[in-house]
């Protein structure tokens, strides 16, 4: 069953929370439970699959648990012929973008993660250690012979030893399906819907550009960028109207609580240890340029709630497992949003009219 927190009693609240925030949600999407990403580094899909199991609930109204592992299968094969034929120019790790995760789906498809789960039979939580290890090794001998087809045999058998093979076809729900067709059958999505939107004064506004971070290995340069106001609103005007986005950024600030669940951004002016930083986008850009706001971690925002001082929080499922009081889930303020949020993952058709205009996005 899709989890939906139902808002809790101030004084329920007041019982979970050490510190003095009490929240009460004002809105949130349908999603699966929050689910861990073990000793790996892939909250990047993690996040972008949570995403498209809401979006998929909210369009077909089925709830299915999708395969994180069969997309992570798939986009290392690529990070690595990038970083061979860049000979070590490139990044290559566990790391990715959540929008890697629909750009997978769309030429490999998805499975239920019953299906393909990413795990060996004796394990019961993600370890990518010595997988990343056994992948890193193959690397360096390759940046002489160039990319062989020995080379990728053996790149691919080492997936395939800690991974898993991915099926070919597979039977879910009475139906036999392919990858391909249960993503188009199943699903009903459009990969192409998904969009990234972000906000910085280093690119013109309402054009797209490429985002400067070691996981952006690709050059993805789609990033449409909007004044820091207009990202507010978006993010808003979606979670308000049934959609949900993919939140990815930093998570390096004292205020980052994810074990109280909940994360805020102190105005280091202030004596009142409570009192938030106003962010506009000067400070917004300050913390980017200045590498103080980096590319750490992403998430999936499925709501949003106020404290009992009335201000704005948005409700994310993390990907830590169940942890913490509010069942894996981090209230983040406003403030933090707008400072340390590099960009957002969501359905082009949950942007607003005028701005879909201004930045020439064709809702569907």
């Amino acid at each position: 069953m899709a989890l939906f927190l139902a808002p809790a009693s101030w004084g329920q609240q007041q019982q979970q929370q050490e510190q003095k925030y009490e929240f009460k949600i004002d809105c949130q999407v349908k999603r699966t439970p929050a689910k861990s990403q073990g000793a790996t580094s892939t909250c990047w899909c993690f996040a972008g699959t949570s995403l498209l199991e809401s979006e998929c609930i909210r369009k077909t109204g089925q709830e299915i648990e999708l395969s994180e592992m069969f997309t992570v299968r798939h986009v290392y094969p690529r990070k690595a012929d990038n970083f061979i034929r860049l000979r070590g120019a490139a990044t290559f790790g566990g790391g990715s973008m959540p929008f890697h995760v629909p750009m997978s789906v769309m030429v490999n498809g998805i499975v239920p993660d019953e299906v393909y789960s990413g795990l060996q039979p004796d394990q019961t939580r993600h370890n990518h250690r010595q997988l990343h290890t056994e992948l890193q090794a193959t690397l360096e001998p390759a940046f002489k012979t160039g990319i062989t087809q020995e080379w990728q045999k053996e790149f691919t058998d080492i997936l395939d030893k800690h991974l898993g093979e991915p099926p070919q076809s597979f039977k879910y729900n009475g139906k036999t399906y392919t990858p391909q067709t249960f993503a188009q059958d199943a699903l009903q999505l459009d990969m192409n819907d998904y969009i990234v939107i972000s906000s910085f004064t280093h690119h013109p506004f309402y054009q797209r550009f490429r985002l400067e971070v070691n996981d952006n290995f690709d050059y993805y340069d789609d990033f449409y960028n909007v004044p820091l106001d207009e990202l507010e609103q978006i993010a808003d005007y979606a979670l308000k109207n049934g959609y949900s986005f993919v939140w990815n950024g930093d998570i390096s600030e004292p205020g980052w609580k994810s074990r109280q669940g909940y994360a805020v951004i102190d105005d280091p002016n202030s004596e009142d240890p409570g009192k938030e930083l106003k962010v506009n986008q000067e400070i917004r850009q300050e913390g980017f340029d200045h590498r103080k706001t980096t590319d750490d971690h992403a998430m999936h925002t499925v709501g949003m709630a106020h404290d009992q001082e009335g201000n704005k929080y948005y409700l994310t499922k993390n990907s830590s497992g169940s942890d913490g009081p509010y069942e894996g889930h981090v209230y983040i303020s406003c403030s933090y949003t707008r400072a340390k949020m590099l960009f957002m993952v969501v359905n082009r058709n949950a942007v607003p009219q005028d701005f879909a205009r201004k930045l020439r996005i064709i809702r569907r």
